[in-house]
């Protein structure tokens, strides 16, 4: 079938272009015509061409540079003529050879390059860059902000879309004279990300953009979602790019107050996003609510019905393909004329042939069809969200609703859909015969709720968001519902399960009933590994996350200091500067330049982490934690830890996790690193002990209750099998141990790198029987609370959170005399003993342990620590009832 549209036309033009026609958008044509101009003495026409030539074309000639850069400075745009000699000469402004010389890889150069632009280039006024789809297409929301700015603003700004592949500009726009396209990660594309002062977008950029000072970056999603988004997605931190974009948004656009909740909401970053989000309604709506006609919902033979699949990711394309083909032959068969808009996969399929006279041109925009259709047959695609402003009959063929929820999620079920469901070709038949009758519209509950503000003025109104003035007379965005204002802490943490993460999973429980706290964390490592979902899956609902994706942006220079430092050269002052520089541009492309009451770097073992919580410039607070005696770890396992000293006195607090830890950390360090310690304080971990108690009650494995049952004496250790937690001390010991009472049970509970050492170094002392290596158990407690005793005997310790959770728990605890253990008084080991073999061997076979006298009240203790905590990062301590 034919398709005329109400929109622009989309036949080319026939007319004759003359020399200064703008319709050739390449980087030649754009030279060629400058020249001409300025043969005829045209200098500002000529600059004007050249102007953007340089911006869509991703190399230059070196005699069109020349001949720019003279045209400048005889115009007295003297910066800009500098610029273009330094960053179009084809070496990025490096005259240091031994930066220069620094490999990179392909992608590595291309960052650096758009680093280099971005810190050394003027932004340039009155240049839009507009992606739609991740460059796929060129429509929706983006099309509509660019068309309105046409109308707006005519000639007085540049417009330049970025696509993948030969994607086909609209023809109005192909005619405006000032729209050019260029490819998706070409060297044009990354320097507009970095010098455009405007850029729209409906999905994502790359992960190295980083919004600069004097840029405004407009975010316009693509869609009312009924597919659940963010964290509601069943793989793990998916949105984590989504997020950092939108982080770096000047203005978000949304449809509605459902997609703020599901885009923004469920990313975890509506606290930190709202007062830059707006309710303007969908531009790409405008093309339909702008059609006025006297149509109604009842069909008719003839009437025009467009089949619009969504892509599934999950299903074979040749089940897809067969379930367009069956549903235009129920179309036909009802006297309809049918379209087909799918995804290209699914058009360009062989099957397919039969039917290509049905398909769409992809010249044409989506949102540009839907007013001239009577109908619309869809299953999961927010299309049907945009036709539902037309309140025209809407069919749902969803033969696997069932599947397709448990396996991708939905916000809403089949019963608030705007429409007719079908689950088979016989009821999709029968729905649509019904609507020659009796046809099934949107209601206007729908419309007021998820298209409150569709009055053909969206595309403004969104438009407005970056020049204000365009929507004047038009209804003004709304804000989002209002949130509540908590004070907002960013924690830098692993999730790698451990000790760290248990304090870390504790205090966030506690703080997030009064603060927005939010985990950030690496998103690779965690999609990846198991052990940190775990960690994940722990986390109070209340507790948002942070993804950190993609790699850290450098210049060919920082990744030159990077090599000296690694090569161990001392850190000059002019190395910090480019670190502290790389950092601050990180902890920006990572959070944004939203202001942070707290950002703290919890786990304090990574040197990276470390260089980007002090890299936050807009946060009240930065600081770190020491779980241990950072010196005897040094001396012990992790000589890199050295760098992470030598920057603590830049932070503004620095928590040791006990009173004692804290004083042996500020002697030792301070004095061998000549470090300030002024800063350095304590706060003691928070205990879950609801948690803890609620899963001790849990079934033992009933191999492992018989043999406890059968036992003597159990004694179990919680831990990783690394140097500083002296399980070679205390296989000995037990040796020791079964040589009085033969049938003690040792339970050891962790894994680490020394494991399978000690599964060998137990065989050798032919105590293999009286040792069970249970590995790393996300539940501990069920075993810990059924035995005898808990031994400690480390070389060194924080404030091991083991020692709160048996004590909690009613179980007796032998520790090493250590600082650490010592100073944890009342709510330590019940038991402290030097590391002399003889004394912890008589100890444990006499129970000598005493029976947890010590008194241990966990609520009294976790208020201290909360205490300590909020004295620690300088807010006023919590009320106590």
């Amino acid at each position: 079938m034919g398709i005329a549209t109400s929109g622009p036309e989309w036949s080319p033009s026939t007319e004759t272009l003359d020399i200064f026609d703008d319709s050739s958008s390449d980087y030649k044509g754009l030279v060629q015509r400058a020249r001409i101009a300025q043969e005829i003495e045209s200098s500002l026409k000529a600059a004007n061409y050249f102007d953007r030539a340089f911006l869509v074309g991703s190399k230059a000639d070196a005699a069109d540079v020349m001949q720019y850069a003279r045209l400048l400075e005889s115009l007295g745009r003297y910066e800009r003529a500098s610029e273009v000699l330094l960053f179009h000469s084809g070496d990025d402004g490096l005259r240091d050879s031994a930066v220069a010389d620094v490999n990179l890889t392909s992608y590595q150069a291309q960052v650096a390059r758009y680093l280099e632009w971005r810190q050394n280039m003027s932004v340039h006024d009155g240049v839009v860059l507009y992606e739609s789809n991740l460059g796929l297409s060129v429509d929706c929301n983006p099309l509509e902000v660019c068309r309105a700015a046409i109308s707006e603003f005519g000639q007085r700004l540049t417009h330049i879309w970025a696509v993948k592949g030969s994607q086909p500009l609209p023809d109005d726009l192909l005619q405006a004279g000032n729209v050019f396209v260029i490819r998706k990660d070409s060297d044009a594309y990354v320097r507009l990300l970095a010098t455009a002062k405007y850029l729209v977008n409906n999905s994502t950029f790359p992960t190295y953009f980083t919004r600069r000072s004097g840029q405004t970056y407009l975010m316009t999603w693509h869609g009312t979602p009924l597919k659940t988004l963010g964290k509601r997605m069943p793989e793990i931190l998916p949105h984590a790019n989504m997020a950092r974009n939108m982080l770096q948004a000047s203005a978000v656009a949304l449809p509605n107050q459902h997609t703020f909740d599901a885009l923004v909401g469920d990313s975890d970053i509506a606290d930190i996003l709202a007062d830059r989000c707006w309710i303007t309604g969908h531009a790409r709506v405008d093309p339909i609510i702008r059609v006025v006609d006297d149509r109604g919902a009842v069909l008719v033979p003839g009437s025009r019905i467009l089949v619009a699949p969504t892509w599934r990711e999950d299903a074979a394309i040749g089940e897809q393909v067969d379930s367009v083909i069956g549903i235009v032959q129920v179309l036909e068969g009802a006297g309809l004329d049918v379209a087909i808009r799918a995804h290209h996969y699914v058009e360009d399929h062989p099957a397919m042939h039969a039917l290509r006279d049905r398909l769409v041109s992809r010249r044409v925009p989506t949102n540009d069809l839907l007013p001239v259709f009577d109908a619309l047959v869809t299953d999961y695609s927010s299309i049907y969200f945009d036709f539902a402003a037309s309140r025209r009959p809407i069919f749902f063929y969803i033969p696997d609703w069932e599947q397709y929820v448990k396996a991708r999620g939905t916000y809403f079920g089949q019963e608030e859909l705007p429409g007719v469901v079908a689950h088979d070709l016989a009821g999709l038949e029968s729905a649509v015969l019904d609507a020659f009758d009796a046809p099934v519209i949107p209601n206007q509950a729908f419309i007021d709720s998820f298209l409150p503000m569709e009055d053909g003025e969206s595309s403004r109104r969104t438009l407005g968001l970056i020049f204000p003035h365009v929507a004047l007379d038009c209804e003004d965005a709304r804000p989002v519902a209002e949130l509540p204002k908590h004070p907002t802490v960013i924690i830098r943490q692993s999730m790698i399960p451990n000790g760290m993460s248990s304090s870390m999973l504790n205090l966030t429980r506690e703080l997030a009933q009064s603060c927005s706290v939010k985990i950030l964390t690496e998103a690779g490592p965690l999609r990846s590994e198991s052990s940190r979902q775990e960690t994940l899956s722990k986390l109070d609902p209340k507790v948002g996350v942070i993804g950190r994706v993609g790699a850290m942006p450098r210049t060919r220079t920082q990744f030159y200091a990077q090599r000296l430092v690694d090569m161990g050269l001392p850190e000059s002052q002019g190395i910090s500067k480019e670190l502290d520089s790389a950092f601050r541009l990180e902890a920006r492309r990572v959070l944004g330049e939203h202001s942070y009451d707290l950002v703290l770097e919890f786990d304090g073992y990574s040197e990276f982490m470390a260089r980007l919580v002090l890299g936050v410039q807009k946060t009240r607070l930065r600081g770190i934690y020491l779980h241990n005696d950072i010196q005897s770890e040094i001396e012990l396992r992790m000589p890199e830890l050295r760098p992470i000293v030598r920057i603590l006195d830049r932070f503004d607090s620095v928590i040791s996790v006990s009173a004692g830890l804290n004083e042996r950390n500020r002697e030792r360090l301070g004095r061998r690193y000549g470090i300030c310690t002024d800063e350095f304080t304590f706060a003691r971990n928070v205990v879950d002990s609801a948690t803890l108690i609620e899963r001790s009650k849990e079934e033992l494995p009933s191999y492992l209750a018989e043999r406890m049952h059968k036992a003597a004496l159990s004694a179990v250790h919680v831990g990783r099998f690394s140097p500083e937690k002296n399980h070679v001390f205390l296989l000995d010991i037990w040796a020791g141990v079964v040589a009085v009472e033969s049938s003690a049970l040792l339970i050891l509970l962790g894994d680490g790198p020394l494991f399978g050492e000690m599964k060998a170094k137990a065989d050798a002392l032919g105590i293999s029987s009286n040792i069970v290596f249970m590995g790393r158990l996300d539940n501990p407690w069920s075993i810990m609370s059924h035995c005898d005793v808990l031994l400690l005997p480390s070389l060194h310790e924080g404030q091991p959170m083991v020692i709160l959770e048996a004590r909690a728990l009613g179980v007796s605890v032998v520790g090493s005399s250590i600082p650490s253990i010592r100073a944890m008084g009342g709510a330590g080991a019940d038991r402290v003993l030097p590391l002399v073999a003889e004394e912890w061997v008589s100890t444990i076979v006499e129970g000598r342990w005493g029976g947890a006298t010590k008194s241990f009240d966990v609520g009294e203790y976790n208020l201290d620590a909360l205490d300590e905590f909020y004295r620690a990062v300088g807010w006023t301590t919590i009320g106590r009832n």
